[in-house]
């Protein structure tokens, strides 16, 4: 081969390369099978190396600028330089992405001659079109090298010019995520309460969908009766955006104003015409204290008195913390009590803990009457959440007057035409007075009055001696006659005394026998 021949054939592969450049930009985009990576396209960063011709049977070519750090595909060809004519031999396509990111539609063509025919190739070419060769590798990798092995046969002599190509597709792709916030709402409440407690409301608003939603707001409508710890019937909450995903916590504290069950529905909105609503329920109770006292109404001083005080939770809620409280009049000491309790000089207390609706409670105390008067007895009771209950009862406190009337003779016994003295004693042994007490002595008919003396005068009669009324004797005291006879005649005589009272409905009669003798 001569220089000028050599110089024509380096013309010829320039210009078949400036013809693939062209092609490769102007080549329509093949169908795209698999979907394009998300990733940008970034060149390499290998220096400048423009299309290399070292031998007349070895090719590179950067496509589509010519130089390797802007171009996005290097496609390589080697075969041998010399050939028999009907003889196989192999050539070689390399095509190599030397970019960051994935290309799509990769096909490379190889232009045939006339008088080279392929026999085969690994893989296999797609499509033969005319003169045309063509191998869809659809998808490359970032920096990923695809071999295409091609066995051909020579069906002339001379030089055979065969070229290859490459196109691709690269797009300028943006993501737009497709996404549905949806709203959940749940409500919980105490399940029970006393109407007295503070109930706690728990909303919680939750976004189960794929994406944010915003300007997130929960409105809480409260049913009559059921208000919020600072007085509100409805409360809104701005909650915000929220995430997919993301669940707001909104706590409130309620109250009620009365006994029932209450149910209330809160609901939350959002942009873009989302709604949620959930319904939690209540049941307020209260318990109601009902107590009851009885007890004698009438007592002698000295003497017992037992109470019987009854506690009963009449409501439909548990009485908590019960307490019950007896307090104790003057003019009585305290004995017992059943169960015990705590006396503290003045009052008994008993800790009844809980008292659950319905239940009663039952406890006696016992204590001394000390002084005549009426006594008025009180008792009250409380527990959490219940209104204060009292009750009392009355015991009129009597004294009564116990006379005890002795008679003795002093001397016994007597020689008649003696003298006798018998002395007349009358105590009150009572809590009272005994009052206008008259003392009336019989004599026999061996006896003869001489005189009297003592409390009140006496008066002698033919047979009978009698004293003026004494008008009180306090309890404790003691009054003294003496009345002295003669003795008439020897025998068994009797001196009979008579005591009236105005306490007493019957006389208290005593006799002494004294013996007469000559």
């Amino acid at each position: 081969m001569n220089k000028n021949t050599n110089t024509a054939m380096r013309l010829c592969a320039l210009l078949l390369v400036g013809l693939m450049v062209l092609s490769g930009c102007a080549s329509q985009q093949r169908k795209q099978k698999k979907p394009a990576d998300n990733k940008p396209m970034v060149k390499t960063e290998a220096p400048v190396e423009p299309m290399v011709d070292s031998t007349r049977n070895h090719r590179t070519l950067f496509v589509p600028t010519g130089e390797r750090a802007t171009s996005a595909v290097m496609i390589e060809k080697h075969g041998p330089l010399e050939v028999n004519l009907g003889a196989p031999f192999e050539y070689v396509i390399t095509a190599t992405n030397l970019t960051s990111g994935h290309l799509n539609g990769v096909v490379v063509s190889d232009h045939l001659p006339e008088g080279l025919e392929i026999v085969s190739s690994d893989p296999a070419a797609t499509s033969m079109t005319g003169d045309m060769a063509n191998w869809n590798l659809d998808h490359m990798t970032p920096g990923q090298v695809r071999t295409i092995r091609v066995m051909a046969k020579a069906t002339k002599t001379g030089s055979l010019r065969h070229c290859a190509e490459v196109v691709y597709n690269q797009r300028a792709c943006i993501f737009t995520d497709v996404v549905e916030p949806a709203l959940m709402l749940a409500k919980r409440m105490t399940p029970e309460v006393l109407t007295c407690d503070t109930i706690e409301a728990v909303i919680t608003v939750t976004n189960n969908g794929t994406g944010t939603a915003r300007n997130v707001v929960v409105r809480d409508s409260l049913p009559a009766g059921m208000m919020s710890a600072d007085g509100q019937s409805e409360m809104t909450m701005n909650v915000g955006d929220l995430a997919a995903g993301e669940s707001r916590e909104i706590r409130s504290m309620l109250r009620v104003s009365a006994p029932g069950e209450y149910e209330n529905t809160a609901m939350a909105t959002a942009d873009g015409g989302l709604e949620a609503q959930a319904s939690a329920s209540t049941v307020a109770r209260r318990p109601m204290l009902e107590i009851g006292k009885t007890g004698p109404e009438l007592v002698y001083r000295d003497k017992m008195i037992t109470y019987e005080i009854s506690l009963r939770n009449t409501g439909d809620g548990d009485a908590r913390d019960c307490q019950l409280i007896d307090m104790l009049p003057g003019g009585v000491t305290y004995q017992s009590s059943t169960p015990a309790g705590a006396f503290d000089g003045s009052n008994i207390v008993w800790n009844l803990g809980t008292l659950a609706a319905g239940d009663e409670r039952t406890v006696r105390v016992t204590v001394r009457a000390d002084e005549i008067r009426k006594l008025t007895n009180r008792a009250k009771a409380m527990a959490y959440c219940a209104d204060e209950v009292n009750a009392s009862w009355e015991t009129d406190v009597q004294g009564i007057p116990a006379i005890l009337l002795e008679v003795v003779d002093i001397e016994d016994p007597i020689p008649v035409g003696s003298n006798v003295t018998y002395r007349i004693r009358v105590t009150n042994q009572g809590s009272a007075d005994g009052s206008d007490i008259e003392v009336l002595c019989d004599l026999e008919e061996q006896m003869e009055y001489v005189s009297s003396s003592g409390a009140t005068t006496g008066t002698g009669t033919a047979g009978q001696v009698t004293f003026a009324t004494l008008p009180r004797l306090a309890p404790g005291d003691v009054a003294e006659w003496l009345v002295t006879i003669k003795a008439l005649d020897e025998g068994d005589v009797r001196f009979k005394v008579t005591m009236r009272s105005d306490k007493r409905s019957r006389p208290v009669q005593e006799t002494e026998a004294t013996n007469f003798y000559k």
